[in-house]
């Protein structure tokens, strides 16, 4: 099984099935402006949302239901909020993918630093379950 993450600003889906992202980021950095007179422990930012795709594919000849959950973490490792269960789908033929969009409302940037996103897939008949991590950054940009 393999797992992609893309993340942007908003993705949208079009009338075809495929997926339109919007303010994409390539890089996987963030690069947030902070006013240079704000005062250094003011430096937490609101984005009014962070989208991502999440695109699961290469299921080899599995076909049972599967299971997905998300979990955030901060720069310090720390959990930002709950386990988020994803809906449960069944795997697709060995040449279809399954895209899940999962849009965080709003975006609490605490720190700048390395943030994880960990995505669980588990094989709701065998058990069998498999993690994949996720890095992205965010930077401060003092202007």
């Amino acid at each position: 099984m393999k797992v992609n993450f893309y993340i942007a600003d908003e993705i949208r889906q079009e009338a075809s099935g495929k997926q339109m992202l919007l303010g994409f980021y390539a890089d996987y950095v963030l690069i947030v402006n902070i006013p240079k007179n704000a005062p250094d422990n003011t430096h937490a930012v609101q984005l009014e949302k962070l989208t991502l795709l999440l695109n699961i594919s290469d299921f080899g000849n599995n076909s049972d239901n599967l299971s997905s959950s998300l979990q955030l973490f901060g720069p310090d490792n720390k959990a930002l909020g709950d386990v988020q269960q994803l809906p449960a789908t069944k795997a697709v033929s060995t040449n279809q993918s399954i895209n899940y969009v999962v849009e965080i409302k709003p975006f609490v940037i605490n720190s700048e630093g390395g943030y994880k996103l960990t995505m669980t897939v588990t094989d709701t008949k065998t058990s069998h379950a498999e993690k994949f991590d996720f890095e992205f950054f965010i930077r401060y940009n003092f202007i």
